[in-house]
């Protein structure tokens, strides 16, 4: 098969200026691009961190999803993507840092020793649930070992 890699996620906003600023003030994206198709009545944003991009897209005649995602536990309840997730090293820490701009965590903070992390959850200012991961010790170092390996065969890093 050949290699392939999460590249983005696309996320529809009613307001891409304020997620751009969001995502750049919170989270530290920044931005790649701009594009508006006004035939589509369409307007995107491409944000980059670490490699990964979010594509933000703000449409004329998008509407909300119905009913909303709740909290977890219970945001897989409806059926679609309920979430994307992001490592970072510390997740106390970057708790920490969040707290200071504002962003509250929801849900409780969970330790998988079977999956081999830790996460905790927040929103973004139009509510989307984001995933903060931090790996045990153990998990990381088969990360690492698993981009090496691939980036060795000419494959994606990733």
């Amino acid at each position: 098969m050949t290699p392939i890699q999460l590249f983005y996620v696309t996320i529809s906003t009613p307001d891409i200026d304020r997620m751009i600023a969001w995502y750049t003030d919170v989270l530290g994206y920044q931005l790649f691009t701009r594009k508006d198709f006004p035939e589509f009545n369409t307007r995107i944003a491409v944000m980059e961190q670490a490699g990964f991009r979010l594509e933000l897209l703000q449409q004329g005649n998008a509407v909300p999803i119905s009913p909303g995602r709740h909290d977890p536990p219970d945001h897989t309840n409806i059926h679609g993507l309920s979430q994307f997730a992001v490592l970072v090293d510390d997740l106390d820490a970057a708790l920490a840092d969040l707290a200071t701009k504002g962003v509250e965590p929801v849900w409780v903070k969970r330790v998988d020793t079977d999956l081999r992390l830790s996460f905790r959850f927040i929103r973004d200012c139009d509510g989307n649930l984001i995933q903060l991961v931090q790996l045990m010790d153990d998990a990381a170092a088969h990360r690492r070992d698993l981009i090496a390996a691939r980036h060795a065969a000419g494959g994606p890093i990733g």
